[in-house]
């Protein structure tokens, strides 16, 4: 077996339209990093791409009143997601306790995905 790289999806889009169409919706491909593709014998039997992410991490202070806070968060989402809009951030998730997920679901838009999120933190470890 052996490992590519390259800028071509195309191996990437094969794979994913002739076994995972159904499954689940892609995001645009915009922000790819790189793609890595794996053959054995010749075929392609797998292949993955990293896009480049954006991390935004917001804190309140907990002795405010919880209405400044959330005038405080909605503030600081403004101002995010007008940056998200002019770099092309596609999505914003929100890794938050279910009190405050209720909050932004309500009141900022913010949709419960059916998925389980897992995080990996690697903080800039290198691997291997």
């Amino acid at each position: 077996m052996e490992i590519l790289e390259s800028k071509d999806i195309s191996a990437f889009d094969d794979i994913y339209l002739k076994n995972f169409k159904d499954q689940f919706p892609l995001p645009s491909m915009n922000n790819t990093s790189t793609v890595r593709t794996v053959k054995h014998n010749e075929k392609v039997v797998a292949s993955g791409l990293v896009k480049a992410l954006v991390e935004a991490i917001i804190v309140t202070d907990q002795s405010a009143s919880p209405h400044v806070r959330m005038k405080a968060v909605d503030m600081m989402l403004g101002s995010m997601l007008v940056w998200c809009h002019q770099y092309h951030v596609e999505q914003v998730h929100a890794f938050v306790k279910e009190d405050f997920a209720k909050y932004l679901i309500k009141h900022c838009g913010f949709e419960r995905t059916k998925d389980i999120s897992l995080v990996l933190n690697i903080g800039g470890r290198a691997l291997g």
